[in-house]
C-alpha cells in the first residue's frame, strides 16, 4: 500500500464541501493537457498528511483543517 502526502496551500481548501465531488470542474485552457500540472485528487482513505504552508494536516482532516484554516 502507498502512503501518500498532499501539499496543498490552504486557500484552496473549501469547509463548505462534504467530498471531493463537489468540487466544480472548471474549464481549462487546452495547452494545459499537454503539460505536466492540474488537480489530482487522491484516493479516499490513503493520504497519511497534508502538508500546507501553515502546518502539516493529520487525521481526523475535519478537524484538523478548522484548526488550521480558523486559526488566526
Amino acid at each position: 500500500m502507498w502512503i501518500t502526502y498532499v501539499a496543498a496551500p490552504t486557500s484552496t481548501t473549501d469547509l463548505s464541501l462534504k467530498s471531493g465531488d463537489q468540487i466544480p470542474i472548471e474549464e481549462r485552457n487546452p495547452a494545459e493537457v499537454t503539460s505536466i500540472s492540474g488537480i489530482r485528487l487522491a484516493p479516499q482513505g490513503v493520504t497519511a498528511a497534508i502538508i500546507t504552508e501553515k502546518s502539516i494536516i493529520r487525521k481526523p482532516y475535519a478537524n484538523s483543517l478548522k484548526r488550521v484554516i480558523i486559526k488566526k
